[in-house]
């Protein structure tokens, strides 16, 4: 019912998806601590796995601060055109 109200209302846009957002919270009051593991199977993926446990440090720093959460959402909202 929900998804059906949001696209009669011409919503382009529904995350679902893990984050503190005030609309989540509204319709669910229990958290789940995610948990994010990155292992290197080969030598070859290290370099990779390097960087995925750099992107997932910085993203939880930006989550993490008000102030740098808001400006992470103004920009990606920016990139891709949604507000």
């Amino acid at each position: 019912m929900v998804v059906k109200d949001c696209i009669e209302r011409g919503l382009t846009y529904f995350d679902l998806g893990r984050g503190e957002e005030r609309y989540k919270s509204s319709w669910c009051d229990t958290k789940i601590q995610m948990i994010e593991t990155n292992l290197a199977l080969t030598r070859y993926a290290s370099g990779f796995s390097a960087y995925e446990r750099v992107k997932t440090s910085i993203k939880r720093v930006v989550r993490n601060d008000a102030t740098l959460w808001n400006i992470a959402k103004w920009m990606r909202s920016r990139l891709y055109g949604r507000m």
